[in-house]
């Protein structure tokens, strides 16, 4: 009966940790922290038990699964976890201008027991935040016009218009990747338009760790 308790004041525990993330909503990502660094910055736990296979503590499974559930395109192979993410970016925090427009880069990066690492060169996708022109006179009102581009983060988006993100590993190695990517833009009639559609991406293991995304 004490061991129940326990497990079951630890399964809250953990739920009531995992609740109390610092997230940007879905469509704020290409101008925040990765999701790798929200990651660490939220569950460190998590991260580190995983990171350094710590296989032996009870709560090591439990953090494998929610790491490779719903809330994250990623996926364990040859135990180590490999998730979808921007990459570190210093100026993406600012809003963008005509001439410096905001472009993130959606890599594949492994966790190793030194910190994340880019396991495929090649960007998944390029993301973007632009300004294609900005009013600023005295006689005609003040108006920028803006689009975005952007995936979001979470699989089960739940939206009516596309199907869910997956992440689907083969018997090969082979993963196929469906996300789910954002598009806003602001017309010149000040109308704001937005809508979602699915990317299907494919990555090829070619040395054990690494992948190349299929052509």
């Amino acid at each position: 009966m004490k061991r129940l308790i326990l497990f079951i004041g630890f399964i809250a525990l953990t739920s009531a940790l995992f609740a109390q993330t610092r997230q940007p909503s879905d469509v704020e990502y290409i101008q925040t922290y990765s999701q790798f660094e929200l990651l660490q910055l939220n569950h460190p736990n998590a991260v580190n038990t995983v990171r350094n296979a710590d296989t032996a503590k009870p709560e090591y499974q439990n953090f494998v699964n929610y790491l490779t559930g719903n809330n994250f395109y990623s996926f364990f192979q040859n135990k180590k976890l490999y998730m979808i993410s921007y990459d570190v970016c210093t100026t993406c925090y600012g809003e963008p201008s005509v001439e410096k427009p905001i472009t993130r880069g959606l890599y594949l990066f492994r966790l190793d027991k030194d910190g994340w690492t880019k396991a495929c060169y090649e960007p998944i996708q390029i993301d973007y935040y632009k300004l294609t022109s900005s009013v600023d006179e005295s006689n005609k009102p003040q108006h920028n016009i803006w689009s975005t581009y952007c995936y979001v983060p979470s699989k089960k988006y739940n939206s009516p218009s596309v199907k869910d993100g997956s992440v689907t590993v083969s018997a090969n190695g082979e993963v196929t990747i469906v996300l789910v990517n954002y598009k806003r833009y602001l017309e010149s009639d000040h109308a704001i338009k937005q809508s979602y559609e699915n990317r299907t991406i494919t990555l090829i293991q070619n040395d054990g760790e690494n992948y190349t995304i299929k052509k």
